[in-house]
């Protein structure tokens, strides 16, 4: 007798039963996988249960059990590589913030296994709002290493400090060096579109690519108002790349790169020789050589020095 009771107190539908004779019993009992009988970590008849009852206007469950139900529910689609069922599923939790992170947690977990048909499916299916998404993939290109995809799912991700660092420290400076100005071009236009949101962004990411700008213009050039205004932008640089921070090799190296062409473009323009730009007394001398000008920048003690010893042993 206390076997039989027991069994039906455990079945599904005797739990229906009395919730149809008490629409104000609590849900969570029903939703517990222990009274499907299919398998105690089986929640997937448990979650379509509470979908119906919910659109038959049924009590809520608790919040806490209401939440768990989603969290575990997904896990088993995760579980089944069914990544935009999980979304799915982990979009109906009631309170925004927990939805979010959810989310986010979920695209983090997928990122190292996530192909394009399964994004595919997110954005389509699942209706993934596309910011989530876009941090899924950064997680994936961080993963890999790839500066400039992480750069670019990072902006897409509303993730705009992170894009920042990464396009000042390492993105920007390797385009630089590589005269890969057609990569930086289009990152430049989707940094121009949130720049105002970016703290630090005209001394730090914009000197970049207001040294694409004046390339570009340079090679649209019309007349000499348009001239003026491309020294005016060439002195700004001028003032931001002395103040630049360098804090690797690659920075300090794009900085002379960018250095070396603002001061040939200020000369060839105005005559004048600017002498705070973050240049060596060596590459002054090889810029000299090249507008065939006579130096006339202060020589520090270290390259004085060097310049001395070399003449020495030239002249023995």
């Amino acid at each position: 007798m206390r076997k039989a009771e027991h069994t039906l107190k455990c079945n599904i539908f005797y739990e229906l039963i009395q919730l149809a004779c008490d629409p104000s019993r609590s849900l969570d009992a029903v939703l517990e996988p222990s009274c499907t009988g299919i398998h105690p970590m089986d929640y997937h008849l448990c979650w379509h249960l509470w979908f119906i009852l919910r659109i038959l206007r049924f009590k809520h469950p608790s919040e806490s059990a209401e939440h768990a139900l989603h969290i575990r529910y997904a896990e088993q689609l995760c579980q089944m590589e069914l990544y935009h069922l999980a979304a799915i599923v982990l979009m109906h939790i009631s309170d925004s913030l927990s939805r979010n992170n959810a989310l986010n947690e979920l695209g983090d977990r997928i990122a190292d296994k996530a192909d394009e048909e399964t994004y595919i499916k997110l954005s389509t299916i699942a209706r993934l709002p596309d910011y989530i998404i876009a941090r899924s993939r950064y997680m994936r290109a961080k993963l890999e290493d790839d500066g400039a995809k992480m750069c670019l799912y990072a902006l897409q991700g509303g993730m705009l400090d992170e894009a920042h660092s990464i396009f000042f420290e390492k993105v920007a400076p390797n385009m630089i060096i590589s005269d890969d100005y057609e990569s930086l071009g289009q990152l430049s236009g989707l940094f121009e579109e949130v720049s105002d949101q970016i703290p630090a962004w005209g001394p730090g990411g914009q000197i970049f690519t207001d040294f694409y700008r004046i390339k570009k213009r340079l090679e649209e050039i019309g007349d000499d108002e348009e001239v003026k205004e491309i020294i005016e932008w060439a002195h700004s640089l001028e003032l931001r790349l002395v103040a630049m921070p360098v804090n690797s090799p690659i920075q300090r190296l794009a900085a002379t790169v960018m250095s070396k062409y603002v001061f040939k473009l200020i000369y060839g323009y105005e005559g004048t020789e600017t002498e705070n730009l973050p240049l060596s007394y060596e590459d002054k001398l090889e810029i000299a050589s090249d507008l065939e000008i006579l130096p006339n920048f202060p020589m520090d003690s270290a390259a004085s020095s060097t310049l001395i010893v070399t003449c020495k042993n030239g002249d023995q």
